[in-house]
């Protein structure tokens, strides 16, 4: 029994971990969004000053816009390749949860048979080996040891449906 309690507070424990990994990715998955979001808005804000720019003069803007286009060039490039960088990390982290959330469930797949076996051997423990049923419904009774202090075994005694007790 308190190796089913050890058992139980070490999956208990483990899912705990699990939930505040995934709860860690899912942040990092909306942090890396955000980011993405920030660096569109200065992508806009950058076409904005362009935009701005242009309602002077021609003749005496052409110089200060063809250097605004530039940076806005400038700054696309950089936003692009952030972007793209940006994407790539949340692909790779991505990779990783599911890779990390495919092991966390491979292994609470484990502690939960292990649980099972656990839990059928507490029972097993715990309970008295079920009494057989005759044909008309009613209990046979229980064959007794041949001599005192004799166990149930197959070969004294056990009838077959009690072996699903014996573990």
């Amino acid at each position: 029994v308190s190796d089913l309690r050890e058992s139980l507070a070490e999956a208990t424990e483990l899912c705990r971990e699990l939930q505040a990994r995934l709860q860690m990715s899912e942040q990092m998955r909306e942090e890396a969004t955000l980011s993405i979001q920030e660096l569109r808005a200065q992508l806009q804000a950058v076409s904005d000053d362009v935009v701005a720019a242009a309602r002077g003069s021609v003749s005496a803007e052409t110089d200060r816009l063809d250097r605004l286009q530039e940076l806005v060039n400038e700054q696309q490039a950089k936003v692009e390749r952030e972007r793209e960088a940006s994407e790539q990390r949340c692909a790779q982290l991505e990779a990783s949860q599911a890779s990390e959330r495919r092991g966390w469930a491979d292994r609470l797949e484990k502690l939960e048979a292990e649980l099972r076996s656990t839990q059928r051997e507490v029972l097993r423990l715990t309970q008295p080996p079920a009494r057989p049923v005759s044909t008309h419904g009613s209990p046979m009774p229980l064959q007794m040891p041949r001599h005192p202090g004799h166990t149930d075994t197959p070969e004294h005694g056990m009838h077959l449906s009690d072996a699903h007790f014996s573990g």
